[in-house]
């Protein structure tokens, strides 16, 4: 017999590539679970898939490992796509390539990784990598007061 507590796994559900979740029916707000009652307003919530595809909000890579995953994935903040062009919610996943997709770049919920992880899965389109510019800005070393000074240039 095990003293570990029975916890629930707080990571959405994926079915046939889509994550489910539910949308309050009072302010609008999609989670990615399904839950008794909305957590910014407290409305009731309806049921609502979302996905397949979603928007690259922020990307990382890994490179210590992290309890079962070996050093080298990347983490990707997705949001997911809702019916009828609503935007679903924010969730975490693991990307399927190697190398770190820019923020907007379009994703496709790819399921879950095997066990032990679990993890949700996304695969990258990296034909839909949004241009960016480079970052040309330069600090303004001259404005920056010097240590212990009280003036501000």
């Amino acid at each position: 017999m095990s003293d570990a507590p029975n916890v629930a796994d707080p990571r959405p559900d994926v079915d046939d590539g889509r994550i489910l979740g539910a949308r309050c029916q009072e302010c609008g707000r999609a989670v990615a679970r399904r839950i008794g009652r909305c957590e910014r307003c407290g409305g009731g919530l309806v049921n609502e898939s979302f996905g397949p595809g979603g928007t690259v909000w922020s990307a990382t890579a890994v490179h210590l490992p992290v309890g079962p995953r070996t050093a080298g994935f990347v983490l990707v903040s997705v949001d997911l796509d809702g019916r009828d062009g609503a935007t679903g919610p924010r969730v975490l996943m693991r990307s399927t390539g190697t190398d770190v997709p820019a923020p907007g770049t379009v994703v496709t919920v790819a399921g879950r990784a095997p066990a032990p992880t679990d993890d949700l899965l996304c695969t990258p389109e990296l034909d839909s990598v949004p241009e960016q510019e480079p970052n040309t800005a330069t600090p303004e070393l001259d404005s920056v007061p010097e240590q212990g000074s009280n003036t501000a240039t």
